[in-house]
């Protein structure tokens, strides 16, 4: 139960890599067709007597290892949600002086900057970086007639923070219109921000 959530938490840390979070899914998928492996096994010893006690033990024990399997993964899952939810909203919060030196700029020339290190040093003394080691840089573009992010100007995002597979994205969008994201699902709001399934 606690594999997951650790993953998760290593993964958002500053000094994470996400590598946890990829072998994990693996060793359940392995530990999952053991199970079922032995479970057939059981069901084919089942058919013949001298060996019906032992195999319908061994069916038990396989059921009862599925259970908890799934019963821990669902309860990891939440925790790890949690845990996940967590960093993000740390990572909004962070994110707040990037925020402010990049309005600041399209404030004085009438534009957002075309790239992040346009800010430094007048609005910001360095680009600052994520905070998650996993994903330690900021995804930054100024929009010009975009339709997959509405009217916004431009777009700040993390790509995958606290995942392997980058299919989500935490995404700050200037209007905080997140219904103006032409695809994908939000699945949290956090903060100004909002965590995004792109799938």
């Amino acid at each position: 139960m606690l594999i997951i959530p650790l993953a998760t938490l290593e993964a958002v840390s500053p000094k994470g890599t996400g590598f946890v979070g990829f072998v994990i899914p693996l060793f359940l998928i392995v530990v999952f067709l053991l199970i079922a492996a032995g479970c057939f096994v059981s069901v084919v010893c089942l058919l013949f007597p001298l060996l019906r006690l032992g195999a319908l033990t061994s069916f038990l024990i396989c059921m009862a290892s599925v259970t908890s399997l799934l019963i821990g993964s669902i309860a990891g899952g939440s925790i790890s949600n949690h845990v996940q939810k967590n960093a993000l909203t740390q990572l909004a919060q962070r994110s707040q002086p990037l925020i402010a030196a990049i309005k600041s700029y399209e404030q004085k020339f009438g534009h957002p900057p075309d790239l992040l290190a346009a800010l430094v040093p007048e609005f910001i003394p360095k680009v600052p970086n994520t905070g998650i080691g996993a994903t330690p840089d900021y995804q930054y573009r100024s929009l010009t007639n975009s339709s997959s992010y509405g009217n916004n100007k431009w777009v700040l995002e993390v790509y995958s923070p606290g995942e392997t597979l980058a299919f989500s994205s935490f995404i700050y969008l200037p209007q905080q219109d997140y219904s103006a994201l032409s695809y994908g699902k939000v699945i949290w709001r956090i903060e100004d921000w909002a965590y995004w399934y792109k799938g």
